[in-house]
């Protein structure tokens, strides 16, 4: 039986970045000179706007005591826990995604995806393992089919947790709060459905 556990927090160095990209920009532009270029590049240079992270761990287990051939246990129990960065690609945007009218901008923002996901070696741990006297340790191959299911199991929760809608929420605030503080009035997010 799986077990599933999950944490969610945002990446603060996402937040970081754009808050230096933020003060950089309000130094040495305003509105009247801002371009679809110039907002283009401020944006991009941040490439990845990774705003949401989740922590997830799944336990996944190989148990084969059911044959009745066979004597004595043999049954194998790993933890492993991953890390899930999802965002937006800002290198995809271009000038076509951007809108400039007086103090009223649009942007077209790219899906968001997902950036990474790191399952560091250290954070994959054998729990439990029992073979009986007469049964033979596991292959390392088959264990590692089971770390294999596992993996496939952590990265079909992601669709189930929602992280891409989540990051897609955050990057549009982030992106709306950064250009109404480069002088906007009317700041229009549109972002695109991932598929």
């Amino acid at each position: 039986m799986l077990k599933f556990y999950f944490c969610f927090w945002v990446n603060a160095f996402a937040v970081i970045t754009l808050l230096l990209l933020v003060t950089t920009l309000l130094s040495g532009c305003n509105t009247t000179t801002q371009t679809p270029i110039t907002v283009q590049q401020a944006l991009q240079n941040s490439t990845q706007l990774a705003t949401v992270q989740y922590t997830i761990t799944k336990v996944v287990k190989a148990n084969d005591n059911l044959t009745w051939y066979k004597l004595g246990n043999r049954k194998i129990v790993y933890s492993l826990t991953a890390y899930i960065t999802a965002g937006i690609n800002l290198s995809k945007l271009t000038t076509s995604n951007i809108s400039i009218k007086n103090k009223s901008i649009t942007v077209a923002l790219p899906a968001a995806e997902i950036v990474s996901i790191d399952i560091p070696v250290s954070m994959v741990k054998e729990e439990v393992t029992e073979i009986g006297i007469l049964r033979t340790p596991f292959t390392n191959t088959e264990k590692n089919e089971l770390l294999l299911q596992g993996e496939q199991a952590i990265k079909q929760q992601i669709t189930q947790l929602n992280i891409l809608t989540i990051a897609k929420t955050n990057a549009e605030k982030m992106i709306e709060n950064f250009l109404k503080n480069l002088g906007y009035s009317s700041v229009t997010i549109i972002t695109s459905v991932n598929k």
